[in-house]
């Protein structure tokens, strides 16, 4: 499996665990997990938003 699938299946599995807030998004740490390219094509490829948070590899996805 490449990266970018990896971390599809990485953003899916964590917001059924975790769910989204009010504003259907969710912060999470890609740390370990992805590069910045890698993590904006899976999101494209999947269908939500990235934004940068706080912190190294801390991003806010949102659901359209």
């Amino acid at each position: 499996m490449d990266n970018i699938q990896f971390t599809k299946e990485y953003i899916s599995d964590r917001i059924k665990e975790i769910g989204v807030d009010e504003f259907k998004q969710v912060c999470m740490d890609f740390t370990n997990i992805c590069s910045k390219s890698e993590l904006l094509e899976a999101s494209r490829q999947i269908g939500v938003t990235v934004k940068k948070g706080q912190g190294k590899g801390v991003y806010w996805i949102m659901k359209e």
